[in-house]
């Protein structure tokens, strides 16, 4: 029937499709998502490829969808990380259908020649030029493909649909690209990718509201290469990781985690940072180097622990630890807030590691419990 017909094309032309954006991917791709679910919602760069039945127009409902969908992944879901996903879509008309259909028609063709089915006289020239036919109409298919899908949609709050959409050209299939190479490379020659930037880079476009500071959390940070604020990248966790131990040796920045007073539990500076100290967490810290250097000055300083006994008021449950690392001098025994009975002030010199001042609070708080 012409239904199933119908369904015959739509099932050939997905698996083309999908088979040619597969070819040497450089990207993850989804192809042909129902809804919103079909896309995780993941820091890395994903093409997401519209099924063939939906085109582009300029008037069409398909922006509101695709603007939907980049930024929920269910109602009342919102994504993390819209930015992440670039969505593809195929330009209006029935060419790539069209094509499709031809092709499958010369299959035909050709199965029903070797099976002996054809009706009609043929010799070995008819063999070879249906064979030719087939492989044309195979190729035409590819071309088409290109030529299709050659519209690409970026989520862009700056944007009054709440997209950024690019026009990618015809493209051929034989040009030596792929097709996710070809949304790469268009999209660094717009200034919305790259995949290495450097410590000038980010200075440059560090956010005013943490230039007093001078302290960037690192979960912003990741961020902004996914909400369009900076060139986007293909994997912002795998270049964070792997960046920010050598930007920190070579003092391009600095490297604090766990907030304490006016300061930080630990910064890093022109030195090793450990890989397994590097986290999306809330308390950590890009620095510039001026913030850097400043704190670290302070490392050498007299950190104060106050140790609070329990209090009826408590219902039994342990004391608290009080105060921390800080990397600024201090000589208090006592700190605002807290009950100065039965207090005692331990003074610790020297550099504390973040594992070895969690350790030293827990043995204090310990050993005081026994004295009660």
């Amino acid at each position: 029937s012409a239904s199933l017909e119908e369904d015959d094309i739509l099932a050939e032309t997905r698996k083309i499709v999908k088979n040619e954006f597969e070819r040497g991917k450089a990207l993850p791709i989804v192809p042909f998502p129902e809804d919103a679910t079909a896309a995780q919602d993941t820091t890395r760069l994903s093409l997401v490829i519209l099924s063939p039945e939906q085109e582009w127009t300029e008037k069409g409902t398909l922006h509101e969808t695709i603007a939907e969908w980049a930024k929920n992944r269910r109602k009342n879901e919102g994504r993390l990380y819209p930015g992440a996903l670039i969505w593809c879509i195929r330009k209006e008309g029935r060419d790539l259908r069209n094509k499709v259909e031809s092709l499958l028609a010369w299959r035909v063709v050709e199965r029903e020649y070797f099976d002996g089915s054809l009706a009609g006289d043929f010799d070995a020239s008819d063999k070879n030029e249906i064979k030719t036919k087939r492989e044309e109409a195979e190729d035409a298919v590819l071309d088409e493909v290109w030529a299709s899908y050659r519209y690409v949609a970026l989520y862009d709050t700056k944007a009054k649909t709440g997209l950024t959409v690019i026009d990618l050209g015809a493209g051929h299939a034989h040009s030596g690209e792929t097709l996710t190479g070809r949304v790469i490379s268009t999209l660094k020659s717009r200034s919305l990718l790259n995949e290495s930037p450097g410590a000038s880079y980010i200075e440059r476009r560090w956010p005013e509201p943490f230039k007093k500071s001078g302290a960037w959390p690192i979960s912003a940070f990741r961020q902004a290469f996914l909400n369009g604020t900076m060139e986007r990248l293909l994997e912002p966790d795998a270049y964070i990781k792997s960046k920010l131990p050598e930007f920190v040796f070579r003092g391009d920045f600095g490297y604090a985690s766990g907030v304490q007073g006016n300061g930080y539990s630990r910064v890093w500076f022109k030195e090793t940072l450990p890989q397994e100290e590097i986290s999306f967490d809330p308390d950590v810290y890009l620095l510039l180097p001026k913030t850097a250097q400043e704190l670290k000055a302070g490392t050498a300083a007299t950190a104060t622990v106050v140790v609070e006994q329990p209090t009826a008021s408590a219902a039994g449950a342990p004391g608290g630890m009080v105060g921390g690392p800080l990397f600024t001098p201090t000589t208090t025994s006592e700190e605002p807030g807290v009950s100065t009975s039965r207090q005692r002030t331990v003074t610790i010199r020297g550099e504390i590691p973040t594992e070895v001042w969690n350790r030293l609070g827990r043995t204090l708080i310990r050993s005081e419990e026994r004295r009660v």
